[in-house]
């Protein structure tokens, strides 16, 4: 109060950036001990100091037996190598590097074996799981997976699972650099860019060889799962789509919940870090977002776009399936993509089960909505990965479904991504933010398109290109889809 900071304090991002200097072992020591209750800011604050006080009195005590070890025993005693390795060497005390057989993924906290995380040897016979192997890194583009790292604090130089980067060699770039982009513009960095992570240089084709020489040294494990050994730096997407295009169209992970008897759609999103919760939003959460601050906001797009948004930082509180509650803090703008086409699910949900039902799968897959699509609500980044939809199953085809965290307006929890030809004819790109509208493209094919110049309406085309119809129809007037009962997905 004396300093004016309350607001910042309780209601601003402070705690996050707390958190994310913790690091993910001592983050989630904290989340255990405080994500069954439901406490205000102001008292999830002071539990914060509580939690950091004593992991200072713990490592103070540890400090103390360290050094009355050390002046007990005999100073000819060789040293153990391997218990320092963990600490000093990957600058990261913690389980992803493991003595045993059951590691943690450094990028999602999921154990070895689950979601075909692949446990490898590490030095000093220890095992780990290599980011590769996780799915949710594996199908990023370079510069996602750079976010992501940087989110966390972890070398990008050497990918080894949970070193930090402000540490040990990490800090000053002596750390294996075997398979670093070898492009001169990274040479004045004492840190550089793994091959898996540039983004700049993702189509020289002395990554591309790079990349084909680091999968021969590392991709021996016949275990490992197909994604791993597809990884690639370009996935060739636009923002455009042909006539001609070959391929089905894919979905995003969208998921419709609801609140307050209001229903609003989520969109996870493993390109963008944050979290983020549209203008509209805000209303139809009612008392389940709190304005924590009402500076301006600075939001950086496409093609190093910059656009400031005035509307604040709010903490949105979102009830979990478990009946447990979950809080994000993020900026409010007024629209965070463009409109979703509204998608049917029906002829996507058969062709999954049934290819569930062939592969001997016993268990009943998630419920899934008729219909998906329309304004997007909140999009959830990688910052809060843990909080995104598990992997349940996926088709030879790449079409998954996944279980969601939360329960949907129509009362299941599937959530469902990828291609599948029932899409295809929703030929539109909405995957945009507001903040990037002035790099959208013209969509020109015998369906829809959006119109370049004015990106948030849609302009109807005939079939005919010679005898196009200019008809325009504003997004933001159209009404949103209901979401009907949900699809019942069990083996046969």
């Amino acid at each position: 109060k004396k300093h004016d900071i309350e607001e910042h304090l309780y209601y601003g991002d402070t705690l996050t950036h707390i958190q994310n200097l913790l690091g993910d072992g001592r983050t989630t020591r904290f989340l255990s001990e405080t994500y069954e209750d439901d406490f205000t800011p102001r008292e999830t604050w002071t539990k914060m100091i509580t939690f950091l006080t004593k992991e200072r009195r713990i490592a103070e005590q540890k400090l103390i037996l360290r050094d009355d070890s050390s002046k007990s025993n005999d100073n000819n005693k060789p040293k153990d190598s391997s218990k320092n390795t963990k600490d000093t060497r990957y600058g990261h005390p913690n389980s992803y590097v493991s003595d045993t057989s059951n590691p943690l993924c450094a990028l999602c906290e999921t154990p070895a074996g689950v979601d075909h995380h692949v446990a490898t040897s590490g030095p000093g016979q220890t095992r780990l799981i290599q980011y590769y192997t996780c799915q949710l890194f594996a199908e990023m583009t370079p510069a996602s997976r750079l976010s992501l790292l940087k989110s966390k604090w972890y070398c990008f130089q050497c990918l080894f699972p949970g070193a930090a980067s402000a540490s040990g060699k990490h800090k000053d770039g002596k750390c294996q650099h075997d398979f670093v982009c070898p492009d001169e513009s990274h040479q004045k960095y004492s840190v550089r860019k793994h091959v898996l992570v540039c983004e700049e240089h993702k189509e020289e084709p002395a990554n591309v060889e790079l990349l084909e020489q680091f999968k021969e040294r590392f991709f021996r494990n016949p275990d490992l799962p197909s994604f791993t050994k597809n990884i690639s730096l370009s996935f060739h997407t636009e923002s455009f789509q042909t006539v001609d295009e070959d391929g089905d169209r894919g979905i995003y992970m969208l998921q419709e919940i609801q609140i307050n008897q209001n229903k609003l759609l989520i969109f996870f999103d493993n390109g963008c870090s944050d979290f983020v919760v549209s203008q509209k939003a805000i209303k139809l959460l009612g008392s389940n977002a709190i304005k924590a601050s009402s500076k301006p906001v600075i939001l950086g797009g496409v093609g190093n776009s910059i656009t400031k948004s005035t509307l604040g930082r709010y903490i949105v509180k979102l009830p979990l399936s478990n009946g447990g509650m979950v809080s994000f803090t993020g900026p409010c703008i007024p629209k965070i993509t463009s409109t979703f086409p509204t998608f049917s699910l029906i002829e996507a949900h058969k062709d999954i089960d049934e290819s569930y039902s062939k592969a001997g799968g016993l268990k009943s897959l998630p419920k899934l909505p008729r219909l998906i699509g329309g304004d997007v609500h909140m999009m959830i980044g990688v910052k809060h990965l843990k909080y995104f939809p598990k992997h349940v199953y996926q088709m030879p085809s790449g079409l998954t479904i996944l279980e969601s965290l939360f329960t949907s307006s129509s009362g299941g929890r599937g959530v469902i991504a990828g291609p599948h030809p029932s899409f295809s004819c929703f030929n539109v790109s909405s995957n945009f933010t507001s903040v990037y509208h002035n790099t959208i493209h013209p969509i020109k094919t015998p369906l829809l398109g959006f119109n370049a110049d004015h990106p948030t309406s849609l302009k109807y085309f005939t079939q005919s290109k010679e005898d196009q119809s200019n008809q325009s129809i504003n997004i933001n007037d159209q009404k949103e889809h209901p979401i009907d009962s949900p699809i019942e997905i069990s083996s046969k």
